[in-house]
């Protein structure tokens, strides 16, 4: 048993979520915020524009979003 966990805020929702646990709270405002990157190994730098172009568009034509109502917002909603 815990009366905290210090945790992402997605990860900890999913983990919520996936085992039906009831009566628990995120706490507003987060402890810490920061920005995220998107990291590949210096092997895989040929893939570095690829990538690149491949989330510009699909933040373009609405894929990301798309992604992000179907697996994120559900999250939050609950």
């Amino acid at each position: 048993r815990v009366d905290l966990v210090v945790f992402s805020r997605l990860s900890g929702l999913q983990i919520i979520k996936d085992r039906s646990l009831k009566g628990i709270k995120s706490i507003e405002p987060p402890l810490a915020t920061r920005k995220s990157y998107f990291y590949l190994h210096k092997k895989h730098t040929a893939l570095i524009s690829p990538a690149s172009s491949a989330l510009r568009e699909m933040k373009a034509d609405g894929t990301y979003q798309n992604i992000y109502d179907s697996v994120v917002k559900p999250l939050l909603l609950n």
